[in-house]
């Protein structure tokens, strides 16, 4: 009976997402959001789990897709309602804490994140959601948004430093999706190309990481942030490296190279804690300006 039960309902496939680089683009700005709000309230764990609870749910949705137009068997489909039906339980306690708590609003952070959501699964009814890195860039600015809401549970009210914290964290997550399809596209590699070819193909992931290095540090009252420098550099690090080196299959040390892309993950997390550091300085700023 317990293997029955197993077997039809507690399918690994189905609960939890395959794509294991999303958990970053996930957990990295609410985290950032949580900390640069300075504290830990009700509502934010209120937040957490309903975020969490809705980024699950797209897992088992995704299997029903593929099972209606005919990628999967229906062996998986009683797997797939049962998993909604646990994520959407959690979904609504998580917003009736939130809403008893007062900041039900905030749902409204979550609209541009269903036109997002259909377009990808319109895809995968077409079998054509793999390397859209247009959907993954969209939605990774969906899931920045956790971060203005956490910003803003933490502080208590609306702030406008909780939208320049979501374009923030939506810049790098960006650049890390693209820099990933970067290094995609080097494993088809049969030789080591000339180095302005090897530009050209890193232009645009250079050219991601490049803006945020900008931005970032001249960003604070007009004058140059060194946090934020120090925050977007081992991403450019990491992207030119990534550029010089082909890809494992060529790279006369593996080892080297592989190390360059397992590391990279953690860039955004050096970038957004760095980046509270910057939204707690200019809260600072203005206290300041408010008693100056």
């Amino acid at each position: 009976m317990a293997r029955t039960l197993k077997e039809s309902f507690f399918k690994k496939h189905v609960a939890l997402t395959q794509e294991h680089g999303s958990w970053v683009f996930l957990f990295s700005p609410l985290i950032i959001g949580l900390f640069a709000g300075g504290r830990w309230t009700a509502g934010s764990g209120y937040l957490v789990l309903t975020v969490l609870a809705v980024f699950l749910f797209k897992q088992p949705l995704t299997v029903a897709v593929k099972v209606g137009s005919g990628r999967r068997g229906k062996q998986d489909l009683q797997s797939a309602y049962f998993w909604m039906g646990v994520y959407g339980v959690f979904a609504l306690i998580g917003f009736a804490g939130m809403w008893v708590q007062g900041f039900a609003w905030l749902a409204v952070l979550a609209l541009p994140g269903l036109p997002v959501l259909v377009w990808y699964l319109y895809l995968v009814a077409r079998r054509a959601e793999r390397r859209q890195i247009g959907v993954e860039i969209v939605a990774s600015g969906a899931l920045a948004l956790g971060a203005t809401a956490a910003y803003w549970i933490g502080i208590g009210e609306t702030n406008p430093l909780g939208w320049w914290l979501w374009l923030l964290t939506w810049f790098q997550s960006a650049a890390s999706i693209v820099y990933a399809a970067l290094r995609l596209d080097q494993r088809g590699w049969k030789e080591l190309p000339w180095l302005g070819q090897r530009v050209k193909v890193a232009g645009r992931a250079l050219g991601y990481t490049g803006f945020n290095l900008g931005w970032q540090y001249s960003w604070g009252s007009g004058t140059p942030s060194w946090r934020g420098g120090v925050g977007v550099c081992p991403s450019v690090c990491g992207n030119g490296l990534g550029n010089g080196s082909p890809g494992d299959e060529l790279a006369p040390c593996p080892d080297r190279h592989s190390a360059i892309d397992r590391f990279h993950p953690i860039y955004p997390f050096v970038y957004h804690f760095l980046v509270g550091g910057l939204i707690k300085r200019s809260d600072r700023i203005e206290e300041a300006d408010d008693f100056g």
